[in-house]
């Protein structure tokens, strides 16, 4: 059981260094803590050379360095931006010399809001740190939705999502999964249908809307490195999972998501890493699922609800096969990346699908004859392009119904 002066001092690892605790420093910092108060472990941080290598050096008269110290420590304490009357109240103190550097970090600390936001993710990150602990791995494998994005170069792994509001927890064999706390992102090699795995997810929090959980923007992510075979009885036992990723890119994958991937709560299936080709099969979901194929030859059947199938830029072709599923809502077939283009060649294969959507804030091009209009495709849009020119370039060799 984690104690309240160990949460202090997570917090301020959190808080003012923008990071998970290491072992050695956590362990070195709450028996400072212990002996000589948390301000004793403020007064150390923002002494040291991170705290420096993070902020630049201290200089509180000067309201440029303030202003962003400021800012900071509204994200990494409460996972938002700094509301315009606390920005200038803390940066006005720090400037006229009313409140010191740790003065400041200890108000951000002892808030009521940071103690609501962060008790649960701590905790849950301590219940882990402790397991890894206890079977002899090293608790500074952990990782943030932040470090994770640059491990995978992959910026959309809910970048921004930092520290306890984004723990990624990477399952071992010597880890009793039944133990483990909800985590932001689980990593897997493997899945078993025969032993689910009972994981709990929990989404991030999303700085640009206060602080306030976001599943749409930040969903809890399971992560499934080397299984090229999933079936939907792997997901019996989990809860809360928003986004399956597959990160296999050089073999077929084979996928099939049914009642207990959707009670599980998985609304996304991201293949995009794959070369070798996916089979993504969802034709029994009866809610709205995300499909993200990848550049090899996919097949992705999607069920009745209104349903997403999403290509980066290139990456449909005639060789690629896709229903969106027969349900009365509107299915959207998606084209991700700047400079888009799809023809009427590539939509041979599309079926159920009513509206095609480009995200590019760069020109677009679509020609659209008479295998859209078998597909269904009677809307089109382009509405991110930046700024929006006065005609689209849309090529119809038959007219849309």
């Amino acid at each position: 059981m984690i104690t309240e002066t160990q949460i202090q001092v997570a917090g301020l690892y959190q808080g003012v260094l923008g990071r998970l605790p290491d072992s050695v420093g956590f362990a070195a910092y709450v028996s400072s803590a212990e002996t000589s108060g948390v301000s004793a472990v403020i007064d150390s941080m923002i002494g040291g050379q991170e705290f420096a290598g993070y902020y630049g050096e201290p200089d509180p008269s000067s309201e440029a360095w303030s202003t962003s110290f400021v800012q900071a420590l509204y994200y990494n304490f409460l996972a938002r931006e700094a509301d315009a009357v606390g920005l200038e109240a803390y940066t006005t103190s720090l400037v006229d010399g009313t409140s010191t550097v740790a003065e400041v970090v200890a108000a951000f600390l002892s808030s009521s809001e940071f103690e609501s936001k962060s008790e649960t993710a701590i905790t849950n990150w301590y219940t882990n740190y402790e397991l890894y602990t206890e079977a002899g791995l090293s608790p500074n494998a952990f990782l943030t939705a932040d470090s994770l994005s640059q491990n995978v170069d992959d910026v959309s792994v809910n970048a921004g999502v930092r520290g306890f509001y984004g723990v990624v927890t990477q399952l071992s064999d010597e880890i009793d999964a039944s133990k483990l706390a909800p985590s932001h992102v689980f990593v897997v090699d493997t899945l078993s249908a025969e032993a689910p795995l009972p994981l709990v997810g929990v989404a991030g929090r999303n700085p640009s809307a206060g602080g306030e959980i976001d599943g749409a923007l930040y969903p809890a992510t399971l992560q499934v490195q080397t299984s090229t075979q999933l079936s939907d009885g792997m997901f019996a036992e989990m809860q809360t999972i928003q986004k399956l990723e597959l990160l296999a890119t050089d073999e077929q994958l084979s996928v099939t998501l049914d009642e207990n991937a959707q009670a599980a709560g998985i609304v996304v299936v991201d293949a995009a890493a794959s070369t070798a080709g996916a089979t993504i099969d969802a034709s029994e979901y009866t809610v709205a699922i995300k499909a993200i194929g990848g550049s090899g030859d996919d097949s992705i059947t999607l069920g009745s609800g209104a349903n997403t199938v999403s290509f980066a830029n290139g990456s449909l072709t005639v060789a690629d096969t896709v229903n969106a599923g027969d349900g009365t809502g509107t299915n959207t077939l998606e084209i991700t990346g700047n400079g888009s283009a799809v023809t009427d060649d590539d939509l041979a294969n599309v079926q159920n699908v009513q509206a095609l959507s480009f995200d590019s804030q760069t020109t677009v091009a679509a020609t659209l004859g008479s295998n859209a209009q078998n597909a269904g495709i009677a809307a089109v849009d382009a509405s991110a392009q930046r700024p929006v020119p006065r005609s689209m370039p849309v090529s119809m060799r038959s007219p849309l119904k």
